[in-house]
């Protein structure tokens, strides 16, 4: 049936007469509406180490996060992201570094110049170009002072004194005072750190257990750590006893 003109069809609405069906609308309005199109997933071009469940991912320049199913759980919005510790996960935005939950939600602001992973609720954070540490909250937890820091282990944090390298404890006071011309932070009880050129090994109360008597040296594990002596890496157990490498046979098979 053809449709009423649109007077012919005001009469015809008046006295009943049939003018255009609902159905015949419809087709002439799908006719002139472009067809719906489906959203195209994001391209991944990169994925990073996996830690608490989420993985890094890069979509052209701007990074998020994946969840364990390998979906994506935090669009890829920032110019930077690195892996969740503790919860929470470090980004990057024009406006500064700031972090992000599992959920996506700021809950730290991007706003400081440079920041570190939270270890033991404490993360490195510098502002006006100095470092402190914040909470998870975004408090800060030590006035930003110092030259240089490192997170904390086993309750204390290296950090860069105007004379050298000392750590801090979780509130700020100064537990091991040195100074050293390097500090390294705490691993299975031990930390490194280096005096006249030379690294050793000390506590958590600041007690040398190893002499600083080495070129080098690596992170104990597994209750051993390797170490450079006269040019020549060698394994030494807790107490800085040789355990591996320790013969002049041996002597030419380093290893790092």
């Amino acid at each position: 049936m053809r449709c009423l003109a649109p007077s012919l069809l005001l009469i015809g609405l008046l006295l009943g007469t049939p003018g255009c069906s609902n159905s015949q609308t419809q087709s002439a309005t799908d006719a002139s509406s472009p067809p719906t199109q489906t959203e195209a997933a994001p391209t991944i071009d990169y994925r990073g180490k996996t830690a608490e469940g989420f993985t890094v991912y890069r979509s052209g320049v701007l990074y998020g996060y994946l969840d364990a199913e390998d979906r994506i759980a935090i669009p890829a919005k920032y110019h930077l992201a690195f892996s969740f510790s503790e919860g929470l996960a470090k980004i990057n935005t024009r406006d500064g570094f700031g972090y992000v939950d599992r959920s996506g939600r700021e809950v730290i602001a991007p706003q400081y110049e440079s920041s570190g992973r939270f270890r033991e609720g404490r993360a490195a954070a510098l502002i006006d170009g100095r470092w402190g540490f914040i909470d998870p909250t975004g408090k800060i937890a030590i006035s930003p002072q110092y030259m240089e820091v490192k997170e904390f282990s086993d309750g204390i944090a290296p950090a860069l004194f105007d004379n050298g390298w000392g750590y801090l404890g979780m509130d700020g006071d100064t537990v091991i005072r040195g100074p050293y011309q390097d500090a390294r932070p705490l691993h299975e009880g031990l930390g490194q750190f280096a005096l006249d050129q030379h690294w050793g090994f000390l506590n958590a109360e600041g007690q040398i257990v190893i002499e600083p008597i080495y070129e080098r040296s690596k992170p104990f594990f597994e209750g051993k750590a390797r170490v450079m002596r006269e040019e020549y890496w060698i394994e030494i157990d807790r107490t800085g006893k040789c355990i591996a490498n320790c013969g002049a046979e041996d002597l030419g098979f380093g290893f790092e």
